[in-house]
This record gives C-alpha cells, structure tokens and sequence, in this order.
C-alpha cells in the first residue's frame, strides 16, 4: 500500500511539473473557453493539428516563431510554428504551449507584452497574420508573420479598445502591439477578433501542411486559431 502511495506522489508530481514546463493542461482538466479568434485571410492547405491550452490562470504574455528564411530560386515556406508564452497576471511563469510545426527553419527570438503595468502584466488579446495568397503555379509560402495585442485584463474591465481603432482588412491593433522578430515580408496583414472582456489568449491550434517531397511545393503553417479563456 505504501509502494502505490509512493508511485502515486512521483506520478502527480511529474505531471505538475511536466505541466509546468510545457504549459500544457493536466489530465481531467479544463479551461473556460469563452471564444475563437481567427483572422479571414488564412491559407487552405494542410490540416488542423491538436489544440494546446496554457495550464489554468495563466494566459499567453508572449511568443517566439519558427521561420524558415528565403531560399531564393528553391522551395520557400516562410512561417513553420509559434509557440505561446504563458504566465499568470501577477507574472509567474507558466510554461509556453504550440500546436502543429512545420519541419523548416529555425526559432526566434521571443516577444512579450508590456510588464511594468502596476496591475501586473499584460496579456494578448488579439493578433493579426500576414499570409501570401494561393500563387497557383508559383511558389506558395501561406503564412509569413504574426503579431499581437496586448492588454491590461483587469483594466478591460473598465476601458475597451473601441472598434474604430481596428481595421479588419489589416490596420494597426489597438493597444500596445507585440511583434517578434524572424517574419518575413510576402502577403498581407489581416487582423482578428478580440478576445470579450475579462479574457485573454489561452490557447492555440494550428493548420499546417504535411511536408510532401523534395519536389513538392512546401507550404507549412498555413493558418492559427486562439482560444480565449475566462478563469
């Protein structure tokens, strides 16, 4: 009885900080998810990969990418993966979370939202793509570059980013903008809906093609979705 307490205490406490590291949720556990941001300029190719979700009572605060650069006359895939950074509102660290990654390029260096906010840090609420439409024959790269808004959640409360600040064809966020570096300049910027009020960014999926040869016209991530939680 002993021995399967004690297998027990080393299981729950691997989970915990496998969880911590990674940001990912533990088993049997759950966020509030209130809404889905999406951008309407995202790529069509490939397929949607597992949704990850920052551990509860935290929220993404910062991002890094994964961009393959030019490759001149060869094969380009511009952006490949993003990974979240995640923490709670009083800025204790949470791990960082990523759904699916294509298989070129290398990581960045990350980004985060403001922190010196005397409520606590800021968290991302919002984001806009840059993504290159379909070329047809030419080479496809789909998504390029991201960026995010950053937000004081407990001043949303209060004070909401008026709509007329926001342009849905790609104009500036409104809050302070979060950009990391390592994107590329194809395409054009679309931008998001806004997490409600009293949310912020939690979790990630996305939609990325499966490497096809040597000869094939490579693509990567193509799309994201964000999840916004309220707990």
């Amino acid at each position: 009885m002993k021995n399967m307490a004690k297998l027990f205490w080393i299981i729950f406490l691997y989970f915990c900080q496998y969880s911590f590291i990674k940001g990912f949720l533990l088993p049997n556990e759950f966020r509030n998810v209130v809404d889905i941001l999406e951008t309407n300029n995202g790529g069509q190719f490939g397929t949607w990969r597992d949704d990850q979700y920052c551990a509860r009572s935290t929220y993404a605060v910062g991002y890094r990418i994964k961009v393959q650069s030019s490759q001149g006359s060869d094969d380009d895939t511009a952006l490949n993966g993003i990974t979240l950074v995640c923490a709670t509102v009083n800025g204790s660290f949470g791990g960082d979370i990523t759904s699916g990654i294509g298989e070129f390029g290398s990581w960045h260096s990350p980004a985060y939202c403001p922190h010196d906010d005397p409520h606590g840090v800021e968290v991302m609420v919002q984001f806009r793509l840059k993504v290159e439409p379909d070329m047809g024959g030419d080479d496809d790269t789909s998504a390029n570059d991201i960026e995010f808004q950053c937000w004081d959640l407990h001043a949303r409360l209060h004070t909401v980013p008026t709509v007329s600040n926001v342009n849905d064809q790609g104009g500036q966020l409104a809050g302070d903008t979060v950009h990391a570096p390592g994107g590329l300049a194809n395409g054009n910027w679309a931008s998001s809906n806004r997490c409600p009020v009293n949310s912020a960014i939690c979790g990630i999926q996305t939609r990325v093609e499966t490497f096809l040869s040597d000869r094939g016209d490579d693509s990567a991530l193509n799309d994201v979705k964000f999840f916004c939680c309220q707990d």
